[in-house]
């Protein structure tokens, strides 16, 4: 085949034959000679390119068009003008191309023998400066890995210096240094060559390479191939504790009854036993290393534990050194082994032994050195040490102490501070001024240690159910926080006082104090789970870089509005109480949502409606079964307005276009929808019901207030879908009705009332067609990744956003209601129930099944 060559060598060939603009002009012969760029998926044909310079606040003004070059080899193929010598050097630049054809989609240097069709987008960005510095500037998934990870900060952060360390901090994650010059940073993105460069991509990156390059060619975001905390390798043994060698090519792994296990882990997709060595019988619970990793110290038994040392400096053959288990006075629950002076010391937390110290220089000669009895720190369970070695901040009971241990001979509490729960571990803060405690039902407290004699709480984070540990990242700018949950929450903790949200990894088993270590580079944890075994998980990306803002809930939801103003997200938990039946939280700042209040009401809460004017919500409940009317006038102050008893659990609720009415499901076999009279919110009555044959769950209501649709759920596990006129409310009747094989989730009308959207549960979405009521049919239907909860129409009724469980949040494009497709896919750690999306479609509102309320920016990336 014949591949037409726009790019001919000579400057005035190219300028002829590329397709240039500048503000609409034509390209003059003054201007600097062309400098040129390869767009390498692999490499692009006749694709369109867009170079943006970013304004002082961040907006994209479009400079200069494009087109990339064909040609017969692949230096031909993918050229095009990158206008550097026009580029300012501080400004910065957006260079994104679409389209084309790609001659090398598995980037193995040779062309294709067809090529490829590409329907996506990769995009760089980069200063002026750096644009400028080479002559073979690349546009690849990396660089579209890159921008995607910053875009955020393009919108809603922007400054050129925050920006340029935003992308530094991303290169970091991505990509090794490719150009050989020492450093990691922009330059080793704006050179990666996906043929040469691939084994310098870091673990999810180069794991996925081929992932990200077939996602981005149907259109997808590049982040669609990257699914957060990868298990990456495992074994199936009994794993209680783990401490990694100071090289990460092995792991010591406490394995209770099998003894301590000795794990190869320098491939980290394969582990491998190296040796196994059982001391005792009573079971290895804990353990730590040496400074050089050459000696483990590990405690046998589950109750009255006591220490034993063992050589490991040979991990195909370890050694006990020990003559005899040392025993302490209590109960070892955490240990740390440091050298100070030329001597090894163990600093042990001893539960009802307080603060042990040992000189464990000499295994077969163990000596107590130090200690703080039970009386001055009882139930001691953790520790930390200060960088100089001089201090340990100590975790017991209800209190951190701060213990000087300068003297070790004469260990003495200097400072301490009681918390509100139960003080479980500790952590400090990379300039050891903030302690980070896990409080257990308090959550965690973060305390100020400026003035060690009187450290103070300054803050505190709740956690659902309980705050079981917490941990730090190697370099210290991540907290992690386990919950009972098995979640493990993480936290940006730059501002360490400030700790900012993340999102969380899902474990599969709860790990204790020892349970879990980090590679130096941050990128992997390894985790003794217990009985599900050990694993060695890709934390790279905790979350969606597309989230742009995130606050904590304490409850699981089944519903969630977004007020008409757009500026507040009511939700609901699923359990109502005394304390929480309805959140506002106000958006306004989408990148920092915050609670403003909660009314507290009893019963399961299924659903909320709000009125029109955004002053009135109505909330189903099942365990007080009725239909709860609430003023939201004043969201600071919630307040009953009027309450309508019910026979049974309420689980749905929908209005008439004027409000007068409420027609409302219950969960019974009879009378399963109710038509109750609103039109004095504080005196709510029953008009009229009808019988469905089954319980009902969700409802919703023409535009023109004549029809109501009732979806019903079936004994066989499957649903009907119900047509009913409410044009006489005091005497309801079916029209129609249609059987959907599957559980309905959420229901919506499309635009023009014409279509019925359900989210089918397993099945994805499907479409209904309604023109005649009388026989309603299925129109089309698309599956989706994952379990379709909820789902909501866009305004202009071109997509229909999913809820979709582990599928995160899928955006479907139902333009063509015969072909829906889907238009973008969104994953995320956490099982997605909820959605919202304002008019304008630029975010999202995500609710997960673990009680996050996630602000995704949809626009980030257009």
């Amino acid at each position: 085949m014949l591949r037409k060559i726009i790019l001919t060598v000579g400057a005035l060939s190219v300028s002829v034959l590329f397709s240039c603009s500048n503000g609409g002009g034509s390209v003059s012969t003054s201007e600097p000679a062309p400098v040129y760029g390869t767009a390498q998926l692999g490499n692009l044909a006749e694709a369109s390119v867009e170079i943006y310079e970013l304004t002082d606040n961040g907006s994209p003004v479009l400079k200069w068009t494009e087109t990339t070059s064909s040609g017969e080899t692949l230096d031909e193929i993918g050229k095009f003008n990158t206008h550097a010598g026009e580029m300012e050097d501080e400004k910065y630049y957006i260079i994104k191309i679409t389209g084309g054809q790609d001659w090398d989609t598995d980037d193995n240097g040779l062309i294709d023998s067809l090529p490829t069709d590409n329907k996506g987008t990769i995009r760089l960005i980069a200063s002026g400066k750096n644009i400028k510095s080479t002559e073979n500037l690349k546009v690849t998934m990396i660089s579209e890995i890159i921008y995607e990870k910053v875009a955020k900060y393009i919108k809603y952060d922007y400054s050129k210096e925050n920006l340029a360390q935003k992308i530094d901090d991303a290169v970091e994650q991505v990509v090794e240094d490719t150009n050989g010059d020492g450093q990691v940073d922009i330059y080793d993105v704006i050179t990666f060559d996906p043929v040469k460069h691939k084994p310098k991509l870091k673990g999810i990156y180069k794991r996925e390479f081929v992932n990200i390059v077939s996602v981005i060619h149907s259109g997808k975001d590049a982040f669609s191939a990257v699914k957060a905390s990868l298990n990456i390798g495992s074994l199936d043994i009994e794993s209680y504790a783990v401490a990694l060698s100071d090289f990460m090519t092995i792991a010591c792994i406490a394995s209770g009854t099998s003894g301590l296990q000795i794990v190869d882990i320098s491939t980290p997709s394969s582990p491998t036993i190296l040796s196994t060595l059982v001391p005792t019988t009573n079971g290895i619970y804990l353990v730590t290393l040496s400074p050089d990793g050459k000696i483990a110290y590990v405690t046998e038994g589950t109750t009255d534990k006591q220490l034993e040392i063992i050589d490991i400096s040979n991990p195909n053959n370890p050694q006990i050194l020990s003559s005899a288990p040392y025993d302490t006075p209590g109960s070892i629950t955490y240990m740390k082994v440091s050298e100070i002076n030329g001597k090894l010391y163990a600093f042990i937390a001893d539960y009802d032994g307080g603060l042990q110290i040992l000189n464990v220089s000499d295994p077969n000669n163990i000596s107590t050195v130090g200690s703080l009895p039970s009386t001055d720190v009882s139930n001691t369970v953790g520790l930390t040490m200060s960088k100089n070695k001089d201090k340990l901040f100590i975790v017991s009971g209800t209190s951190l102490y701060i213990v000087d241990i300068s003297d070790l001979a004469n260990p003495s509490i200097i400072g301490y501070v009681d918390t509100p729960g139960t003080a479980k571990s500790v952590v400090l803060s990379y300039d050891e001024q903030t302690a980070y405690i896990a409080d257990y039902s308090e959550g965690i407290q973060i305390i100020d240690l400026s003035d060690l004699s009187n450290p103070t709480i300054v803050h505190n984070i709740p956690i659902t159910q309980t705050a079981e540990y917490v941990f730090i990242s190697p370099d210290k700018t991540k907290l992690y926080v386990e919950d009972s949950l098995l979640r493990l929450h993480v936290f940006q903790i730059d501002n360490p006082k400030n700790p900012v949200a993340l999102g969380y990894i899902p474990l599969t088993a709860i790990l204790y104090q020892n349970g879990i270590a980090f590679s130096k580079d941050g990128t992997k944890m390894y985790t003794a789970s217990g009985i599900t075994g050990f694993k060695i998980l890709d934390i790279t990306e905790i979350s969606n870089p597309a989230v742009i803002g995130y606050i904590h809930m304490s409850f699981n939801s089944t519903g969630m509005a977004l007020s008409p103003d757009e500026t507040k997200i009511y939700i609901t938990p699923l359990m109502g109480g005394a304390e929480i039946g309805l959140s506002a939280i106000d958006v306004t700042d989408p990148t920092n949502p915050y609670i403003i209040s909660s009314k507290g009401f009893g019963g399961y809460i299924y659903s909320i409606v709000l009125s029109e004017s955004g002053n009135t919500a109505y909330v189903p409940s099942g365990g007080i079964s009725g239909l709860y009317i609430l003023d939201i006038t004043d969201p600071n102050n919630i307040s009953i307005r009027g309450f309508f008893g019910a026979t049974s659990y309420v689980t749905g609720v929908s209005l008439s276009p004027d409000e007068t009415k409420a027609y409302i499901t219950t969960n019974t076999s009879t009378s399963t929808l109710q038509i109750v009279d609103i039109t004095d919110p504080t005196n709510p009555s029953a008009i009229s019901s009808i019988d469905l044959f089954a319980p009902a769950s969700k409802v919703i209501t023409s535009k023109d207030g004549s029809t109501i649709y009732v979806i019903t759920e079936l004994f066989s596990g499957d649903s009907k879908l119900w047509i009913l006129d409410v044009l006489s409310p005091d005497a309801p009747y079916t029209i129609g009705s249609l059987n959907i094989a599957g559980k309905v989730n959420s229901i919506a009308l499309s635009n023009d009332g014409t279509k019925i959207y359900l989210a089918n549960n397993d099945n994805g979405l499907k479409i209904v067609d309604i023109t005649d009521p009388t026989t309603p049919y299925v129109l089309s239907s698309i599956d989706t990744d994952g379990t379709a909860n909820h789902l909501v129409c866009s305004k202009n009724g071109i997509r229909v956003y999913i809820a979709d469980g582990d599928g995160g949040l899928q955006i479907i494009n139902v333009s063509n209601s015969l072909v829906p497709f889907i238009e973008k896919s969104i994953y995320f750690p956490d099982y997605v129930n909820l959605v919202a999306v304002p008019e304008d479609e630029t975010k999202a509102y995500i609710f997960t099944k673990h009680g996050e309320l996630l602000v995704v920016g949809l626009d980030l990336i257009e």
